[in-house]
């Protein structure tokens, strides 16, 4: 087994990493000495009254929860028992739009997360912050986030001047261009995040 490497200098490259996630999980759990999902629900998720959101599936979730539909019509439940933080986040988009204006409220959270992006696509504007992504065009300095996991796509976005924003979650693996519709209605702009390979 080859041994992990940076592919580029820390700051110099962007490159998604779902293990990079999980090796940050295990700093933060070695650090704080707690379990990554019981660490979010005590200092994210109660504070912010996240009430639908879970990084392990939790029984009160089966009344509302639907089945993913992937591209050959099969379905999938997803209902983790462990918490992986690059991809069990059991949400609402009520929820996550708590979490997102909570962000945008931060002055000091936003100004740090921005303070030193990295270029992921200069044609398409995009670079990317301390944990979100970064949209610079003709509508503004957006910031954003997607997911892509079999059977759902989810997406959210948000203009750091105006802080309008939207979350979409979907569970349909063809959930993307619903999203983009709707940031032409919410945040009227060409949005180069919807051109990017891993998001498109």
């Amino acid at each position: 087994m080859k041994p992990l490497a940076f592919v580029a200098e820390p700051g110099q490259g962007w490159n998604y990493s779902g293990e990079g996630y999980v090796l940050l999980q295990g700093i933060m759990e070695a650090i704080t000495r707690t379990g990554l999902a019981a660490y979010l629900d005590q200092h994210l998720f109660a504070p912010l009254e996240m009430r639908d959101t879970s990084l392990v599936w939790r029984e009160a979730f089966e009344e509302r929860a639907v089945p993913g539909k992937m591209f050959l019509g099969f379905s999938r439940r997803a209902c983790f028992q462990n918490a992986l933080a690059a991809f069990t986040l059991c949400t609402t988009a009520a929820d996550y739009a708590r979490f997102m204006s909570a962000f945008l409220a931060d002055d000091a959270l936003m100004q740090m997360a921005l303070a030193a992006p990295v270029d992921v696509s200069k044609p398409l504007g995009l670079a990317w912050g301390l944990g979100w992504g970064i949209e610079r065009g003709s509508g503004g300095s957006h910031v954003w986030q997607w997911g892509n996991n079999p059977g759902f796509r989810a997406f959210a976005m948000a203009s750091t001047t105006t802080k309008d924003g939207f979350v979409v979650l979907t569970n349909s693996e063809r959930g993307m261009p619903l999203a983009a519709s709707i940031a032409q209605q919410v945040l009227p702009s060409d949005h180069g995040a919807f051109r990017f390979p891993p998001v498109a």
